[in-house]
């Protein structure tokens, strides 16, 4: 996602006061751009709560150009029990056969 797009992202994910509701929005968001690494771990620091920042790094996963240094995402979860239920999401993408994102990081 561009720069300016992205910020706005943000923002507008911060501007939201319940978790489920910026769920949402992250889901929304996914359905047309792409995003890195870097920028799934951004959102993922906008959550509160672990489970919350399992689902929206789980959720843009699929989406996300380097999936290479996902496991950087790791860093931004507190608990081993949250990067385990991560684990397992992905390990369910990865087996489902997923492909990597296309070229275009709209």
């Amino acid at each position: 996602m561009a720069d300016q797009d992205f910020s706005e992202l943000l923002a507008s994910l911060k501007a939201i006061p319940f978790g489920n509701d910026r769920l949402g929005v992250v889901r929304d968001a996914c359905r047309r751009a792409y995003f890195t690494t870097g920028q799934v771990r951004e959102v993922v620091r906008v959550f509160t709560f672990g489970h919350e920042k399992v689902e929206a790094a789980a959720t843009m996963y699929p989406r996300t150009l380097d999936k290479g240094v996902f496991f950087k995402v790791n860093g931004d979860l507190e608990y081993e029990s949250d990067r385990e239920a991560l684990r397992v999401r992905l390990e369910k993408w990865d087996r489902a056969g997923m492909q990597p994102a296309g070229d275009d990081p709209d």
